[in-house]
């Protein structure tokens, strides 16, 4: 479910303290779309994950 295949608890936990457990803070309790809720999990438990290219990095910068 979260991408990591079979995998140890330790690493499990790991994942997910880095994903929920950082400098940033993502509250979307109140999202009642389940598209939505599953794209923004998603995104925070895979995508954050990956270092910013810097192409995105400019992007983000500009807007």
């Amino acid at each position: 479910m979260i991408g990591l295949g079979k995998t140890t608890l330790a690493n499990i936990l790991a994942h997910l303290k880095k994903s929920y457990g950082n400098h940033i803070g993502i509250e979307f309790k109140y999202i009642s779309d389940p598209q939505k809720v599953e794209w923004l999990t998603h995104e925070i438990e895979v995508n954050m994950h990956e270092p910013l290219s810097i192409k995105k990095e400019e992007e983000y910068l500009r807007n």
